[in-house]
């Protein structure tokens, strides 16, 4: 690099600033320092070790890159069109998992080996992780979705520094991430509530606050977070529709999953159901507020554990998340022949493959219904 032999003091704004030269290219880097007779004096007697000071703290100066170097400002792009707490994970998951092992490293130094090293070390890291902050661990694994989420925060940096030209290969194109470390989802997590059992939870009028929550959503499909966000404002009784705007994801109040609100049908049921439920709750403007509070829950959690288990334990029925009210209505759906598009629209997926692919999966139809069905396929 040319050695700078001309620094220019000026002030501006009231701070004091340098303006130089190096290699054609003009900088005009502020000291930050107030325009004061001390200051302005100290900077023109320190102005070169200033500059070198600057310099040094710029990335394009730096003979070494390291990881930690770029890569907070590299999960931070595009960080305005993520929902804040997904952005939130992103950076938790770069402290904890990320960072830890890759930040000393110099970015042309990591090598598809050494990420396979980091994948196979994530168990142990996620328990040390867990130790240090008094959690407690419900599985040995990481899950498989969880994995993918941790590596694809380890992408972001990568992916910055390729179109940043600090490295000119990505690694990521070596790496084998075939592995069988980490934990499938359970098939609790795709099970339904047959038709049987849903009217059985329906039935049950001992809470009422729980059977109108659990109407809402078997009759509508409704994520659990866009449950605890709904308002009476949303619901139009002459048109009998509610519009989903709102939803609470891990205590923040925001936008649908998708960002886009929808129109949603209200049935009979569930608007007798809801009408019923608003004459003894006219001073909320939310549809399920927390008691306590009569704000929402920033949770379900709660509504679960001491409310939804002991009706179901009661009622001799199966635990299957409170989630799977979701699946269990894309999948009733169709087996009362709805159209596909309106259990997309009514679910508020962007993609037809997404219902296709996570909800509906055959239906609720028994097996001896399925082969009564296809022993009369064409009679």
């Amino acid at each position: 690099m040319t050695p700078i032999t001309k620094i220019r003091v000026f002030e501006q704004k009231g701070y004091i600033y340098l303006d130089f030269r190096v290699e054609g290219k003009r900088y005009r880097p502020s000291t930050q320092l107030p325009a004061t007779k001390k200051n302005l004096k100290y900077v023109e007697k320190n102005k070169f070790a200033l500059v070198d000071e600057w310099l040094s703290s710029q990335l394009e100066y730096k003979d070494i890159i390291l990881f930690s170097d770029i890569a907070l400002t590299a999960v931070r792009v595009g960080a305005k069109s993520r929902k804040p707490d997904t952005q939130k994970d992103i950076e938790n998951i770069l402290d904890d998992y990320v960072n830890p092992y890759f930040g000393k490293m110099d970015i042309t130094k990591i090598t598809a080996s050494s990420i396979e090293k980091w994948i196979d070390s994530l168990n142990d890291m996620r328990k040390k992780i867990y130790k240090k902050k008094n959690k407690t661990l419900k599985s040995e694994t990481l899950s498989l979705s969880r994995f993918n989420k941790i590596y694809r925060v380890l992408t972001y940096v990568i992916n910055y520094a390729l179109k940043s030209n600090y490295i000119q290969v990505s690694p990521l194109q070596l790496v084998d991430k075939k592995t069988k470390q980490f934990q499938r989802p359970s098939k609790n997590n795709t099970k339904y509530y047959t038709q049987e059992e849903v009217k059985k939870i329906l039935a049950d009028n001992s809470d009422m606050f729980l059977n109108t929550f659990l109407h809402f959503l078997y009759l509508t499909g409704a994520r659990t977070g866009e449950a605890l966000a709904l308002r009476w404002d949303c619901i139009d009784w002459d048109k009998n529709t509610i519009t989903i705007k709102q939803s609470i994801r891990k205590g923040v109040l925001g936008t649908t999953k998708t960002g886009v609100s929808r129109e949603i049908m209200m049935s009979k049921t569930l608007k007798e159901k809801l009408l019923l439920w608003k004459s003894q709750n006219q001073n909320s403007v939310w549809v399920f507020p927390n008691p306590k509070t009569s704000k929402p829950y920033t949770e379900p959690k709660s509504i679960v554990e001491r409310k939804f288990k002991p009706l179901l334990k009661k009622l001799g029925i199966e635990y299957k998340t409170l989630y799977a009210t979701r699946h269990t209505f894309a999948s009733m759906s169709l087996e009362k022949q709805l159209p596909l598009t309106f259990i997309q629209e009514t679910l508020g997926h962007s993609e037809l493959d997404t219902t296709l692919k996570y909800y509906v999966k055959g239906g609720l139809l028994s097996e001896d219904k399925k082969l009564n069905y296809l022993n009369n396929l064409y009679a």
